[in-house]
């Protein structure tokens, strides 16, 4: 993800008021990114 996507990503975040999401979505994202879970089973996960 490029830094802009990524500041872009944590500001909704926050916005959001989901402090969970912004704390565990790069740790989990590494994590399905290495066993090849697709997006939907990522976004389940978190």
């Amino acid at each position: 993800m490029s830094d802009k996507s990524t500041v872009l990503l944590e500001h909704h975040l926050k916005e959001l008021k989901l402090p969970t999401f912004l704390r565990e979505y790069d740790k989990l994202a590494g994590q399905c990114a290495a066993e090849g879970t697709d997006h939907p089973d990522y976004l389940l996960r978190l």
